[in-house]
């Protein structure tokens, strides 16, 4: 179990292997932990940790959605676009809310999971290209993938 406090510590398999490491769970408000936690894959602790204890700052790609799996059952398999952030790339591209993301640089989109896997193998300064539908229409973008910012708007 995971409560306020102990975060950070070893994710395990039933091997008892460190798959990853504990960072954060949900609460609702002081009602305490709803039973959810979250966790930094391991290989990404083996990546970031050494470059951290370097001074290294680690740059990761931005988009600027926010997507769910489409919610209605006429809709193409995707990414349904449920929040654009001011000022980020998707708005710079045109992704508009409502749309459904199907394809990502050749990539096939069959849910959000998608979005965040192809745009984290990528590199701020890439360019996207981003297929959607759109009311229907098949519509072709281009991004430009930005630094992650600390905050978003």
């Amino acid at each position: 179990p995971i409560n306020p406090g102990n975060s950070g510590g070893p994710l395990l398999d039933e091997s008892a292997h460190v798959i990853g490491v504990y960072s954060q769970i949900a609460t609702a408000g002081s009602q305490g932990n709803v039973g959810i936690g979250f966790a930094v894959p391991s290989n990404t602790v083996r990546e970031v940790v050494p470059r951290l204890e370097r001074g290294d700052k680690i740059a990761r790609p931005y988009l600027g959605v926010e997507t769910s799996d489409p919610t209605d059952p006429n809709a193409p398999p995707g990414a349904e676009v449920t929040t654009v952030t001011p000022g980020g790339p998707a708005e710079g591209a045109g992704i508009d809310p409502g749309d459904v993301i199907t394809e990502l640089d050749g990539q096939a989109v069959r849910g959000s999971d998608d979005v965040s896997r192809i745009v984290n193998a990528k590199r701020p300064g890439d360019h996207l290209n981003i297929r959607v539908d759109r009311s229907g229409q098949d519509v072709t973008l281009d991004a430009t993938l930005q630094n992650r910012p600390d905050r978003t708007p």
